[in-house]
C-alpha cells in the first residue's frame, strides 16, 4: 500500500456525489493508505459533494489511512470554508505542500475520475 492520488474533474453535485463517494472509498480500500483527492479540475461542489468528501475522509481515517485535499478552486474552497470543513479536512494549498505530503510514500496509483 502507498500513495494514491485521485484526480476528480467536473461538477460534484447531487447527481455525482454518491458515485464519487463509492468509487473513492473503493479505490482507497483496495490500494492505498494515503490518499490525495485532487480537485483542481472541479469548478463546483454542492452540499452533497461536500458530504461525499467528508464521508471519504472519515472512511479513510477510520481505516488508519491519511487523507488530503489538494487543488481547491476558489468556488470549491469557498463552500468548504463556508461550512467550516477547512478546520477538519487537511488541505494542501500549494505544490510544495503536495510534494511534502508525498515524501516517504511510494506513488502506486493515480486515477482520473470523470
Amino acid at each position: 500500500m502507498g500513495l494514491g492520488r485521485l484526480v476528480l474533474n467536473g461538477r460534484i453535485d447531487i447527481n455525482r456525489a454518491s458515485q464519487v463517494r463509492r468509487d473513492a472509498v473503493e479505490f482507497a480500500a483496495q490500494h492505498q493508505n494515503k490518499i490525495i483527492v485532487d480537485l483542481h479540475q472541479v469548478p463546483f461542489i454542492d452540499s452533497s459533494g461536500v458530504g461525499a468528501i467528508i464521508s471519504i475522509f472519515y472512511t479513510i481515517r477510520q481505516a488508519g489511512g491519511t487523507f488530503y485535499l489538494y487543488g481547491l478552486q476558489p468556488p470549491v474552497q469557498m463552500v468548504i470554508e463556508l461550512v467550516g470543513f477547512n478546520q477538519i479536512l487537511p488541505i494542501l494549498k500549494t505544490e510544495a505542500d503536495l510534494r511534502a505530503a508525498m515524501v516517504g510514500s511510494e506513488p502506486v496509483a493515480i486515477v482520473w475520475y470523470n
